[in-house]
């Protein structure tokens, strides 16, 4: 059990320092699509998300360690 944990945190560490990776899941988990002609709403989400915001979304501890 723990060497499947030590992985899936390694893993969890490689996705956050993949800005695009990022970007395009803050993006996915903030975009609101408010009526059917909204055509920009995915835009309008924040750009600047980083590895450490995502992870403080899902309170996943120790990220900034890595």
């Amino acid at each position: 059990m723990r060497g499947r944990l030590s992985i899936l945190c390694q893993d969890v560490t490689k996705f956050l320092q993949k800005q695009g990776q990022v970007e395009a899941s803050s993006q996915a988990l903030m975009a609101v699509k408010e009526w059917s002609g909204d055509e920009e709403y995915s835009q309008e989400i924040p750009k600047e998300i980083t590895g450490l915001h995502l992870a403080a979304n899902f309170g996943v501890n120790g990220a900034h360690n890595s």
